[in-house]
């Protein structure tokens, strides 16, 4: 079992006249180490959309939409496993992995 663990908040802002669709996303990585688990992570992730730590909204950039996703380190390898979290990059086709709360920027 694994107590390190890679967040990446994810923030598409609102660009004037250009629809979601053809708008990108921010990227903000962090890396936590010594968690008691994967809620703690994912209560962590939560905390910090809310609070604004993405890349857009630490430049006080409006933003349209925000998501992270969680992933474990293996152990003694250089390997990260997605366990949480949906990733904007990945073709909506995928095996995405979705989250049960809302981070909307409204929330």
């Amino acid at each position: 079992m694994t107590t390190d663990f890679r967040v990446v908040l994810w923030e598409q802002p609102v660009l004037e006249g250009v629809s979601a669709e053809r708008t990108g996303w921010g990227e903000a990585g962090f890396d936590l180490s010594g968690a008691t688990g994967v809620q703690e992570v994912i209560a962590w992730a939560e905390e910090q959309l809310a609070a604004g730590a993405g890349y857009w909204s630490r430049q006080n950039k409006p933003v349209r939409d925000r998501e992270y996703v969680v992933y474990a380190k293996v152990p003694n390898e250089q390997t990260l496993i997605q366990i949480a979290g949906w990733d904007p990059h990945l073709n909506s086709a995928s095996a995405n992995l979705s989250r049960n709360a809302d981070a909307s920027p409204e929330a």
